[in-house]
């Protein structure tokens, strides 16, 4: 029925760029003869997308039942089907209408001839200005498989609960015998014909148990390949366009400082990359640059912080980098790394100290230059080489006692007391300038009371060559 439709609807088209087969303002079709190939669209058509520029068809709007769109010398031209025209689209067989072209759009009228006889003798339609009509056969009438039974009330009366004895149903409808009636009922949604799965339509039932053909949702029409779009059908049966998924895949890249093509909002998105990425080696070793992308798309000289000079001497503590793209060749490694320029190395500054004691800061003193271990104290060099370590801090006379840096070199160590004369005299330890008898048990003496016997004037006195306090 379909294929019935669209032949007669070619066969009678007309092309809207003659004026002779143009439509009037009332929507009638004139005829004036040909005039010109430009197209003129009437107010009647609303085809106001006529005379756009196209390079193909798909430029221009789609297909419908009741126009054609062609590009012809870079111009939309639609050919308007004539009225009458029949559409598939929508029709229903048997519901008193018809479908039709009616000024370049689809319509529907009244048709009191689409009547289709619901094989039940007992009721009696016909269609009355575009709308169907039934009521019950007089009683009486003959029903039934065999035309043995009689219709009462606008029922088959009889059947004696086998439906083989009814009237058969038509496709669009069951039959039952559930006590001695027939009883038909419509099976709504039924499908009837479906034979091609991407013409967007089918043939069911409807709820009046009538033929009807109406859009699938579910079937996929010939896609026409626009990047980031497809071709899907609608609830009425047409052919609509839609967006593809967002991000999907669409093609290749503009160039090397593109990322991936992806759809957006149905159409091929070619998206730069970032400025910075990397995309070669510049061909000059070391210099910390790179060829990099201007996140733009195009592509330029950047930082490159992985292309670092060359270190001509890996056993000392200079390793060359990169800073911001720019080469520095006076970097350090960090403090208390290995190196091999000196025995059991350790690296302080740019300086590979010998020797050097584990740790981080033992053997670098503050301007980074090697320290001895044995000076070595809380990251501070001791100047004296004969120094300790006492409480964290460099003791630089090298004498301690009870964890008391002594203030001579010369200082022993009494009673857990420092004594700076280093002088005890009887287990007392004397002031500087003093001393003690031989023997050591006398208390002590300054040094101006002393005799050259050994005895010590007493506080005051003074001894003379004689060996006599005066």
């Amino acid at each position: 029925m379909r294929s019935f439709f669209l032949a007669m609807g070619i066969g009678a088209m007309c092309v809207a760029a003659y004026a002779g087969c143009g439509l009037t303002t009332e929507g009638e079709l004139a005829d004036s003869g040909p005039t010109s190939t430009s197209t003129t669209t009437s107010t009647g058509t609303g085809m106001m997308d006529a005379g756009l520029q196209c390079m193909t068809a798909d430029d221009c709007p789609p297909n419908s039942d009741c126009t054609t769109w062609a590009c012809t010398e870079g111009a939309c031209i639609v050919t308007v089907a004539p009225d009458d025209t029949p559409v598939a689209t929508g029709a229903v067989q048997g519901d008193c209408k018809k479908n039709v072209c009616k000024d370049g759009k689809p319509s529907v009228l009244p048709d009191d001839t689409d009547l289709v006889p619901d094989n039940d003798p007992c009721t009696q339609e016909m269609c009355n200005g575009g709308v169907k009509q039934a009521g019950p056969a007089p009683d009486g009438t003959a029903c039934g498989d065999t035309g043995q039974l009689a219709c009462v009330a606008g029922l088959c009366q009889g059947c004696a609960q086998n439906p083989a004895n009814c009237n058969a149903p038509t496709d669009c409808q069951s039959v039952d015998c559930p006590v001695n009636t027939c009883e038909y009922t419509v099976l709504d949604g039924k499908v009837l014909a479906d034979p091609d799965q991407t013409d967007c339509v089918k043939v069911v039932c409807d709820a009046q148990g009538n033929q009807a053909t109406v859009g699938d949702t579910t079937e996929t029409p010939p896609q026409m390949g626009d990047i980031c779009k497809k071709e899907i059908c609608d609830a009425s049966g047409n052919v609509a366009q839609m967006n593809d998924a967002e991000g999907q895949d669409c093609g290749n890249p503009m160039g090397m400082c593109y990322n991936e093509p992806a759809c957006a909002s149905g159409t091929c998105a070619q998206q730069p990359k970032m400025a910075g990425v990397k995309i070669s080696d510049n061909g000059v070793l070391g210099d910390c640059q790179a060829t990099v992308c201007d996140g733009m798309g195009g592509m330029t000289d950047g930082p490159d912080n992985m292309d670092k000079p060359p270190d001509s001497d890996t056993t000392d503590c200079i390793v060359p980098t990169c800073v911001n793209g720019v080469p520095d060749l006076d970097a350090t490694k960090n403090k208390g790394d290995t190196c091999t320029a000196e025995p059991s190395g350790r690296c302080c500054g740019s300086n590979c100290c010998a020797n050097a004691m584990n740790g981080v800061s033992n053997y670098c003193d503050a301007n980074d230059m090697c320290c001895p271990s044995n000076r070595a104290c809380n990251g501070v060099c001791c100047t004296n080489g004969t120094a300790s370590c006492v409480n964290n801090a460099c003791c630089e006379t090298g004498v301690a006692c009870n964890n008391v840096c002594c203030m001579n070199s010369t200082a022993s160590c009494h009673n857990n007391a420092c004594c700076e004369s280093a002088k005890v005299c009887n287990n007392v330890c004397c002031p500087t300038n003093h001393d003690c008898e031989p023997g050591g048990n006398s208390p002590c003496c300054p040094s101006s009371q002393r005799c050259p016997n050994g005895s010590c004037c007493p506080n005051g006195q003074t001894c003379n060559a004689g060996n006599q306090c005066n």
